[in-house]
Parts: C-alpha cells; structure tokens; sequence
C-alpha cells in the first residue's frame, strides 16, 4: 500500500464511501489510479491544503469509481489507460490477487546471476 492510500480513510460499518486525497488530478485505489475531467478541473481550482473526495466501486467492476466531493453530486472516475492495460479487465477479487502477487515479487531477495563456466580445456 502507498504512502497515500495509508493516509486514507477505510470504509465505516453503514457506509462503502471511503475518503481518498487527490494527488496531481488523480485519486489512488486498490492500487490503481483514477481521474476525470471533472475531478482534474476541481484538483486544479483547489486553492491550499488537501483535497479530499469520496470514492466508492462501481459493481460491474475495476474500471470506475463512483466519487463526490464531501457534499456534492456523484460522478464517475475512470482507470487511467497505464492502469487499464496493466490490469485489463478484472474484478475486485482478482486485482487483490495480483497486488499480492506484485508484492511478494517485490520483497523477495534478489539473487545474483550465476555465472556460467567454460569447461577447461586440455
């Protein structure tokens, strides 16, 4: 998880909106970036301090979030085309699962390449 998704807000009990700060017109989820025009014109006009906005999943699937600024009417964010190529189109369940997957990857210890030995000749 990033240092921005840490920061946001997990899901209350008797809500699926979660909190989630914009960063340069962009909002982070489950490890994959969100935008639109709308949200980029808002993230722009923000004058000092965070922005923050509310963000639930669309359940069809991975490529749009529902989101509102704190009190104000609903529209939809899509996966930024980097994140919808690197993902296609998969459910929640499996984005999970190759977040994971990424992750072990990432932590392993890299081993150094062996080298290969001529056999010596006579």
């Amino acid at each position: 998880m990033t240092e921005i998704e840490n920061r946001d807000s997990e899901p209350s009990a008797s809500s699926p909106w979660r909190e989630r700060m914009v960063r340069r017109g962009l909002v982070y989820f489950q490890g994959m970036r969100y935008s639109s025009i709308e949200l980029q014109a808002l993230w722009r006009g923000q004058t000092g301090g965070e922005l923050i906005v509310l963000v639930k999943p669309v359940a069809e699937g991975t490529s749009y979030l529902t989101w509102k600024p704190d009190e104000g009417a609903e529209g939809l964010l899509s996966l930024v085309e980097q994140d919808a190529r690197r993902f296609g189109d998969l459910s929640w369940n499996e984005v999970d699962g190759v977040l994971k997957r990424e992750s072990e990857l990432l932590t392993q210890p890299r081993s150094k390449p062996q080298r290969v030995r001529e056999p010596t000749r006579k």
